[in-house]
């Protein structure tokens, strides 16, 4: 299976499960748990038709940009999960998570998410300013 075929089924299941998930996830660390499932199946795989395909670039980015676009973890939670693997990088820096967390698609996904949470810091600054000059 390619990782598009992989982005295909997940967004099919995600279809069904989304208002699931929406529901179930409250908070940040659920969304967080989130993320480390989707590592968890990339690196052992859920089923065999699909366990080495999220461990192949670039698809667990895409994993990753999928759950984002369906609202099922917000910005902060691919970044917590990246602030983990960071303070992992020095006891295991060659374990198979870290493997995942070092490929590049998967290193400017993040870096994508850290310069859009950073842009929507700085507009509401901007808007509380604007509040607060009234």
């Amino acid at each position: 299976m390619s990782p598009s075929d992989l982005i295909y089924r997940l967004r099919k299941r995600l279809d069904d499960w989304s208002p699931i998930l929406q529901k179930i996830s409250q908070d940040l660390n659920n969304e967080v748990d989130i993320v480390k499932t989707a590592e968890g199946a990339a690196l052992g795989g859920i089923d065999e038709a699909t366990m080495t395909v999220p461990s192949k670039e670039p698809a667990f980015r895409f994993v990753l940009q999928t759950l984002h676009d369906a609202e099922l973890v917000r910005e902060e939670a691919p970044l917590v999960w990246a602030g983990e693997q960071r303070m992992e990088r020095g006891t295991n820096n060659d374990s198979a998570r870290m493997a995942l967390f070092k490929q590049q698609p998967t290193q400017d996904f993040l870096e994508w998410l850290e310069e859009s949470s950073e842009e929507e810091e700085i507009g509401e600054e901007e808007n509380d300013d604007d509040s607060n000059e009234e």
